[in-house]
């Protein structure tokens, strides 16, 4: 009878190391997920920096009217939690940067 308990207790053992693993497997793909969503977070916030940069770069009538715009513009997509959907924005946003610096660049504003 102590021979079957013992047998008993390392099966129940090997079980749980089994579901620690399982559990520790979900904690690293959770990881990862945040991982994933945290560098996302920092290239939009990246683009929000380079962006205020840039408008600071324009005459000075219309620095805060940008200002503004680009506030508004993040504050209105905060919310978005689909990441394909933010990669999306952050793409337009790119370009939308491009093309102004480009039309900064044009006016002769460096």
């Amino acid at each position: 009878m102590i021979a079957g308990s013992k047998a008993k207790s390392e099966i129940n053992k090997e079980h749980a190391s089994e579901a620690e693993i399982m559990v520790g497997a979900a904690s690293i793909a959770d990881a990862a997920l945040d991982l994933r969503s945290f560098l996302l977070r920092s290239r939009v916030l990246s683009l929000y920096r380079s962006a205020l940069r840039t408008a600071c770069r324009a005459p000075d009538n219309a620095q805060g009217e940008l200002k503004r715009m680009v506030r508004e513009e993040m504050e209105r997509n905060r919310p978005m939690k689909d990441p394909q959907s933010i990669r999306y924005l952050l793409s337009e946003g790119l370009q939308r940067l491009k093309e102004l610096n480009t039309m900064l660049e044009n006016q002769g504003n460096k």
